[in-house]
């Protein structure tokens, strides 16, 4: 049932997160109408400063990425970090790139980097709400592997900017048009790719995967018609950083 604004605005600050985190899930799983969700923004956004404010969502992927960073927020280990690194500052001369599209687990990404490191890879770009090596979580996860990382605001952004400095964009994704990962014959050199894994629950964002250059699936033969993208990661990474 919905709250009121009246009600909605009587909550403490860490409970109108809570209130809204949870009833946009709902959403998202088709419980809850779009109109009670854009009502709950307006009144979550009338609590907030105007630079904190939320600009309402235009499609499923922007709500989803928004229920996530919320989830984070309200969630006892957050400790996610806005480091404000630029892509001016990328000067890429290894074997390739890893770029994060909006992971939320801490040890997923702190996984992909200790694998990163262990197949040469050159850096990974850490985009969106993924957790950054100010994440005890993450840290502890990627043993403290010697590799670069750079952060990005925005993940459609990050890989425009690569593409836009001669990468190829390889997303790991299975989905319609998707290729079978041992059927790849030819790939630019290996200094010119881009690795692009996407969110544990939504994988990577539609928008990401209109502007890739390749997207490659890893077959399954099991029940399960997934793997934990850090297990996707290595594989990948395996597969197409040589």
């Amino acid at each position: 049932m919905g709250f009121t604004e009246k009600k909605f605005l009587s909550l403490s600050p860490l409970n109108r997160t809570k209130k809204f985190a949870f009833a946009l899930r709902e959403f998202l799983y088709g419980r809850e109408e779009l109109k009670y969700i854009e009502d709950l923004l307006l009144w979550y956004n009338a609590c907030l400063s105007p630079e904190e404010q939320i600009s309402c969502p235009e499609n499923k992927t922007q709500w989803q990425i928004l229920s996530q960073k919320l989830l984070q927020q309200i969630g006892e280990d957050y400790d996610y970090i806005d480091d404000k690194l630029f892509d001016s500052e990328i000067n890429c001369s290894g074997k390739g790139v890893i770029l994060l599209d909006n992971l939320r687990a801490p040890y997923n990404v702190g996984g992909i980097l200790r694998s990163a490191e262990a197949f040469n890879a050159e850096s990974v770009a850490l985009c969106g709400i993924t957790p950054t090596l100010n994440n005890a979580k993450v840290k502890r996860a990627s043993m403290n592997v010697p590799i670069k990382t750079v952060y990005f605001d925005n993940s459609l952004e990050a890989v425009k900017s690569f593409k836009s400095k001669g990468f190829t964009i390889i997303a790991i994704e299975k989905c319609t048009g998707s290729i079978d990962i041992s059927a790849v014959k030819e790939l630019p050199d290996v200094e010119k790719r881009v690795l692009v894994l996407g969110n544990e629950e939504f994988g990577v964002s539609q928008e990401i995967l209109e502007v890739s250059d390749l997207i490659i699936h890893i077959p399954l033969t099991g029940s399960k018609n997934s793997l934990n993208v850090c297990t996707a990661a290595g594989i990948a990474m395996y597969a197409l950083l040589k």
